[in-house]
């Protein structure tokens, strides 16, 4: 048998030192790269969220400007509606104070009466849709 002395097990464990030394350095950098890039993804993952915000903010807005811009059409159309039935109430009053009771002015209830239901049946389908867009709306939030 040979004669292990602490000089020859230096020796022998010097290349192994060496590996070693240099794979914590490696670790290290590595570790400092790793710490590097959660600090990026956390800075990255902060403006998303804050872009999100953002996003959700203008969604809710444009479903509010939504429902507006939907309605215009309807005031447009009350509009025309009540200017029509100004000029028929000038008419039936201006026949109720010649006579009686005259055809045109039954005529003009009827008309009233079809085209307010009518816009009772669009409103009320309007209505219907703006219900089932809130309710969507819920669910996304």
């Amino acid at each position: 048998m040979t004669d292990l002395t602490l000089e020859d097990l230096q020796t022998a464990l010097r290349p192994l030192h060496t590996g070693l030394a240099e794979l914590g350095s490696r670790m290290d950098g590595l570790a400092s790269e790793m710490a590097a890039m959660k600090s990026e993804m956390a800075a990255v993952k902060s403006e998303l969220s804050n872009l999100g915000i953002r996003v959700d903010g203008l969604a809710s807005e444009m479903a509010n400007v939504r429902i507006r811009v939907d309605g215009l059409p309807l005031l447009g159309g009350a509009v025309e509606t009540l200017r029509r039935d100004v000029r028929m109430t000038r008419a039936a009053i201006n026949d109720m104070a010649r006579i009686n009771i005259t055809a045109g002015e039954v005529e003009s209830i009827h008309t009233d009466i079809d085209r307010t239901m009518a816009r009772l049946d669009a409103i009320e389908a309007r209505l219907a849709t703006l219900e089932q867009l809130a309710g969507q709306q819920q669910i996304k939030q």
